[in-house]
């Protein structure tokens, strides 16, 4: 699961399909339909199996899910779950999966770590928080892609660790445009580590928008 850095191609598309039905209205399967950040587990045949939640609650899943992302036997990854939980039973127990798709996991490092440099080409900011259990924090952003001339480019997304005090963590978030137009805008989630890996009390969270630096602080322990 452990990721600094995430290239992105042309569309990244963080949702697969675990069935596709025409939506209806009235009490349907899509009137219970939730979404959450997890933890998602597979088994021995690295198919998805469970999920763990930001507030440390886990939960089976209804059928196991497979995917071309999350095949490796007996592993955790982040991941964006649609599901729907029923509120009667039998199936409150059980999440019954919708669609489920990869979230990159960014573990903070030095900036000389980069190659080819540090960079914070402007993005679109939508959103932070941190985890009911800390463990996380999440990130909300727009990237702007289209197809460029070259067929390699790629945008780099990645978080940069500036400075580290008992007290406070200063990340900043690493940005490459990478050449690739900025035509279409996409939504996309990324989830820091910072519970299990930062040893501050607090950290702050930087990230250069097209409306300029946005800064984020918050007590982690």
């Amino acid at each position: 699961m452990k990721r600094s850095l995430l290239l992105l191609p042309l569309l990244l598309l963080l949702l697969t399909a675990c069935s596709s039905d025409d939506y209806e209205t009235g009490d349907s399967a899509y009137s219970y339909l939730k979404a959450e950040l997890v933890e998602a587990y597979t088994d021995s045949y690295g198919n998805i199996v469970r999920v763990g939640f930001d507030d440390d609650g886990q939960m089976m899943l209804s059928q196991a899910v497979a995917t071309n992302w999350a095949s490796t036997a007996d592993s955790v990854y982040r991941a964006l779950l649609y599901f729907n939980q029923y509120p009667t039973p039998p199936m409150n127990q059980q999440l019954v999966p919708v669609s489920i798709g990869r979230v990159p996991v960014l573990f903070p490092k030095e900036a000389a770590d980069f190659e080819g440099g540090m960079k914070t080409d402007p993005l679109g900011f939508q959103s932070a928080w941190l985890g009911t259990n800390k463990k996380y924090l999440n990130l909300g952003l727009i990237l702007k892609s289209g197809v460029p001339d070259d067929k390699d480019a790629v945008q780099g997304v990645g978080v940069e660790k500036v400075s580290e005090t008992s007290q406070m963590t200063i990340l900043r978030l690493y940005h490459d445009q990478g050449g690739v137009p900025e035509y279409y805008s996409s939504r996309v989630f990324v989830s820091i580590p910072v519970k299990s890996v930062l040893t501050s009390d607090s950290v702050t969270i930087l990230i250069n928008t097209y409306k300029g630096v946005v800064e984020r602080k918050y007590k982690i322990k």
